[in-house]
């Protein structure tokens, strides 16, 4: 051997993850991430919970703003009637309560967009009869893409006459 020169060795350091590791860092984050999916979902249902009690509370400010100013709370609905035949009598829905807290909810353009002297099944207020109003969902409230945000009565408004 030469004098003066000394053998070592030679370390090699790996990069990179074993197998091993990689496992225990995913079920590691596995396991985590079950833990938190329940309380996010509880933190979601909070949310919605307390997005409808405000709504309500819009609601309720908005009939005691209409109180304030026509002196009586909105009405149920107003209703027209005729006859259209000898058995049949036709009632047409013109307005309800939804309707009149509009302008109450910051929803001034839609009320202005409805025509009162037609009725509500009449194609010129379909937008507004079908318009999405938020105060009157609650984000919970499981409902269909295309279901009215407030109910206005819908389907064939003729019944047939009372005999007498």
């Amino acid at each position: 051997m030469i004098k003066g020169v000394r053998r070592e060795k030679m370390v090699v350091r790996r990069r990179g993850l074993t197998l091993l590791e990689l496992i225990v860092v995913i079920s590691i984050l596995a396991i985590l991430t079950a833990l938190l999916l329940p309380s996010v979902q509880r933190s979601r249902v909070v949310s919605q919970r307390t997005q409808c009690r405000n709504n309500f509370h819009a609601i309720g400010m908005a009939m005691h703003a209409y109180h304030e100013t026509y002196g009586q709370f909105p009405l149920a609905g107003i209703v027209s009637a005729r006859t259209t035949s000898e058995d049949q009598i036709e009632f047409g829905s013109t307005s309800n309560w939804n309707l009149a807290l509009l302008p109450f909810l910051d929803k001034v353009n839609l009320f202005n967009e409805y025509r009162g002297d037609l009725s509500a099944f009449d194609p010129l207020n379909e937008k507004v009869v079908g318009g999405v109003v938020p105060s009157f969902i609650c984000p919970s409230t499981p409902r269909e893409k295309n279901q009215a945000a407030f109910s206005m009565p819908r389907g064939t408004p003729v019944f047939p006459q009372a005999r007498t």
